[in-house]
């Protein structure tokens, strides 16, 4: 008795790497295959380049066939559109993290912040590579689908900020698209500028002012948290 088709469509079984002149046919559900062609594609997109890097190059190094990679991703462009969607996912899942917190909007922020600075760090050469002007129409997309997630997150904790008076701002709305704006900014700067990095990251007294919070709150919140 065969497999069921529903579960035989579920299923890769085209990883055919040469072990000794075998070629083992390894089973492997089908999102955990097209997740190790995104990373791989990430990696190598990090360290050639998008341009630079071509099919090839990520079948090789995920040891997969060609047919394969077809199967899951149309081209490489289609391939492109799934790492930003993973990446939006990714933060998806660190927006939930802050959301669900039952901490205080002034410390929910700083929770915030520094689940960006994580994710930075954890796809640091793909950020790098991101923001090359080479790259722009690239950093473009990624921004077209991240940015109204963090804008969301922002508001929802301005907003309640502002309605416990802990924050004075005539539109929260807007004083959250400024604050994004501004914390974008300074990354940019400390990309650019690694000397400055010490003074960006002390920068609490100007997210208080955008904010109208009492002087030394983000700061006094944060050591002791």
């Amino acid at each position: 008795m065969g497999y069921p088709m529903k579960k035989f469509l579920y299923l890769d079984v085209v990883d055919r790497r040469s072990v000794g002149g075998l070629l083992p046919r390894i089973v492997k559900e089908h999102d955990v295959r097209k997740t190790e062609i995104i990373h791989a594609a990430e990696k190598l997109f990090s360290e050639r380049g998008y341009e630079e890097t071509p099919v090839e190059a990520i079948i090789n190094d995920v040891g997969i066939a060609k047919g394969t990679f077809y199967h899951y991703f149309v081209s490489k462009e289609d391939l492109l559109d799934a790492i930003i969607f993973h990446i939006a996912e990714d933060l998806e899942e660190a927006l939930a993290h802050v959301e669900y917190s039952e901490q205080d909007p002034v410390l929910r922020m700083r929770l915030l912040f520094e689940e960006f600075r994580i994710l930075g760090e954890g796809k640091g050469k793909l950020t790098d590579f991101l923001h090359e002007d080479r790259n722009i129409l690239l950093h473009w997309k990624v921004e077209q689908k991240v940015t109204p997630l963090i804008e969301t997150a922002l508001f929802r904790i301005v907003d309640e900020g502002n309605a416990k008076g802990i924050f004075k701002v005539e539109d929260p709305r807007i004083a959250s698209i400024a604050l994004l704006g501004a914390v974008s900014a300074l990354g940019d700067l400390g990309r650019k500028h690694p000397e400055c990095a010490d003074r960006i990251l002390s920068s609490a007294g100007l997210f208080e002012r955008m904010l109208g919070a009492e002087h030394g709150m983000i700061e006094r919140e944060r050591k002791e948290a």
